[in-house]
């Protein structure tokens, strides 16, 4: 009978100690599993990070694209345009290519009062005679020579069987 209570002894420890071991390892799976959890939901949320950072890297490197496109684009015409003789010298030019005659002219450099990203500005008032198909087809050409000017003031009259057109220019001067 000894041996047979040692026997049961035995038993009931190999009873309890798989029992305890299920237990730990019941958990430790919970704990995995919890492990696993955190882990899983770290990077779905790390990866609505990345995304995140991936987009706006994504929105930057397309605007200074852009920019570098304006850049490229406006460049020489901004650079040309520093000069306010050479800006009224070629607008007479193209006035006498199109059988036109400039009867007043006036030009001058400006600091820019406005928030804009000039600095500087030419101010170029002109009054150009001659049909009126003539000086539309010169401001076609003006347009096409400086892209980057704006128009500040436009009258256009009837003097001596002719049209006439009195035209102020503003044109941003890039300082490099």
């Amino acid at each position: 009978m000894n041996n047979y209570y040692k026997g049961i002894i035995v038993l009931a420890i190999i009873i309890v100690g798989i029992l305890f071991i299920g237990i730990q390892s019941f958990k430790s799976l919970d704990l995995t599993k919890n492990l696993l959890n955190e882990l899983r939901n770290k990077n779905e949320s790390d990866k609505t990070h990345y995304e995140g950072i991936k987009r706006e890297l994504l929105v930057n490197d397309q605007t200074i694209k852009k920019i570098e496109e304006f850049s490229r684009t406006w460049e020489p015409f901004l650079k040309s345009a520093s000069d306010t003789n050479k800006i009224l010298s070629d607008l007479i030019a193209l006035a006498f290519k199109n059988s036109l005659i400039i009867s007043e002219k006036f030009s001058e450099r400006k600091r820019n009062s406005d928030q804009d990203a000039f600095k500087e500005i030419i101010v170029i008032n002109l009054k150009v005679t001659g049909t009126f198909a003539r000086i539309y087809s010169w401001l076609g050409t003006v347009e096409e020579a400086y892209p980057q000017a704006k128009i500040n003031n436009l009258e256009l009259l009837s003097e001596n069987m002719n049209a006439a057109l009195i035209l102020g220019l503003v044109i941003p001067i890039i300082l490099i």
